[in-house]
């Protein structure tokens, strides 16, 4: 009888050791699957930053990446090509220089007609995973032709542009008559009340 007691005390001890150690698994993958996506929602968070930041610069200096290389002050940090320029980030979203970079920033640009457009993209270097994208379009006026063509006739001064005739002071510009005080604007005849601004 003792011998059965025993032995069930210990089946259940090994139950209770299982189910312990099953909950304790799936809080761990809970816990291990949270801060990986903490981890991505902040990666976003930083990709979205810096993108809106590079398309920002984009538009100020209207699609002139040596103007932007120039801005950010980063000579050796970067590679820039005729239409690309590379911007390179380590794992705290601070500019790094190329071999020691662990996300890329890349503005390509390309044109079609009058339009510039840029395609800014945040990619992961190990796992090649784009993580953000902004497209950029500029409008580029095209230029006006330099000819004496364009040239209105007569565009310099307007004919007769002067001074008006007479435009000194204008006749009995003076005192009004009578202007000073109103006829029987004194004190209202006894009874009478104003409503609504009329007697």
């Amino acid at each position: 009888m003792n011998k059965s007691k025993s032995s069930l005390f210990l089946m259940e001890l090994i139950l209770t050791i299982l189910v312990f150690s099953i909950a304790s698994a799936v809080c761990i993958q809970i816990f291990v699957k949270a801060h990986l996506l903490s981890e991505k929602t902040q990666t976003l968070n930083e990709a979205v930053t810096l993108c809106t930041s590079c398309a920002e610069l984009f538009y100020g200096f209207d699609g002139d990446l040596v103007k932007i290389k120039n801005e950010l002050d980063i000579s050796n940090m970067a590679v820039a090509e005729s239409s690309s320029l590379t911007l390179y980030y380590d794992e705290n979203y601070s500019l790094v220089y190329p071999e020691e970079g662990k996300y890329t920033l890349k503005l390509i640009n390309s044109t079609e007609g009058n339009m510039l457009t840029c395609n800014i993209a945040f990619t992961d270097i190990v796992s090649s995973e784009c993580i953000y994208t902004v497209p950029c379009s500029l409008y580029i006026r095209p230029a006006a032709p330099a000819t004496d063509d364009m040239m209105l006739p007569d565009a310099g001064v307007l004919p007769n542009a002067g001074v008006l005739p007479d435009a000194g002071v204008l006749p009995d510009a003076g005192v009004l008559p009578d202007a000073g005080v109103l006829p029987d604007a004194g004190v209202l005849p006894e009874g009478d009340v104003i409503v609504g601004g009329a007697l």
